[in-house]
C-alpha cells in the first residue's frame, strides 16, 4: 500500500504543474528576480530564501515536474527522518504504519505534490531532530537553521523539539540553549 501510494504521488508529481497553491509562482518570480540581476523580490511579506532559490531553480531550469518530485520526495524523507529522529526504538512496522498514515491523508498528500515550502522547511527540521538526537550539536544546528531561512514559523516547533522533548536526558540546558540560539542566528542569516 506505501508503495503504490508514493508511485501515485511520483506520478502526479511528473503530470500536475504547479498545483494550486498561491505562493508557488511568487517563489518562482522571487527567484528570477535574484538571478536577473535587478532589484531583489521577496516570494511574501518574509522572504525565505532556501525555498525560493530551491524552488525557483529547479521550476526555472527544469519545469514544474522537478520541483514538484522534489517536494513529495521531501515529504517522504521528512516524515522518515522525524520518525526516526523522535522514536527511541525503530520499529520497521511501526515506521510503515507511520508513512502510510501521513502519506494516505489527503491534505498532506496531495499539498505536496506540488511545490511547496512546508515540506522543504520539514525534511530540514526532520534532520535537525535527527542530528539533534545522535548528539550531532553542530549538524543540528545548521540543519535547524536552514529550516528556518526555508520558512521562519518553524522556529517555534524547534524550540519546543530543543527544550522540551526528552531525548533520554542526554542533553543538559545549556546545550539545549546553545543549539537553539545557535540555530536561530543561522536561521537569521537567511
Amino acid at each position: 500500500f506505501l508503495s503504490l501510494i508514493i508511485c501515485l504521488g511520483i506520478y502526479l508529481s511528473f503530470i500536475g504543474g504547479y498545483g494550486s497553491d498561491e505562493d508557488t509562482l511568487p517563489l518562482i518570480g522571487a527567484f528570477e528576480s535574484m538571478m536577473g540581476g535587478g532589484r531583489v523580490m521577496a516570494s511574501r511579506f518574509t522572504p525565505y530564501p532556501v525555498a525560493e532559490l530551491g524552488i525557483g531553480f529547479l521550476s526555472y531550469y527544469l519545469g514544474s515536474w522537478a520541483a514538484n518530485l522534489s517536494t513529495f520526495l521531501f515529504i517522504i524523507l521528512g516524515c522518515l527522518f522525524f520518525y526516526i529522529g523522535l522514536s527511541l526504538k525503530v520499529d520497521l512496522e511501526k515506521l510503515t504504519l507511520f508513512l502510510i498514515l501521513c502519506l494516505s491523508n489527503p491534505t498532506i498528500f496531495f499539498d505536496n505534490i506540488e511545490p511547496i515550502d512546508y515540506s522543504w522547511a520539514f525534511i530540514f527540521f526532520s534532520l535537525g531532530i535527527f542530528f539533534l538526537k545522535k548528539k550531532y550539536f553542530e549538524l543540528s544546528v545548521i540543519f535547524f537553521g536552514i529550516c528556518i531561512g526555508t520558512r521562519i514559523n518553524f522556529v517555534l516547533f524547534i524550540f519546543f523539539v530543543v527544550f522540551f522533548f526528552d531525548f533520554k536526558n542526554q542533553i543538559n540546558l545549556s546545550r539545549r540553549i546553545i543549539t537553539f540560539l545557535g540555530s536561530f542566528f543561522v536561521g537569521g542569516l537567511f
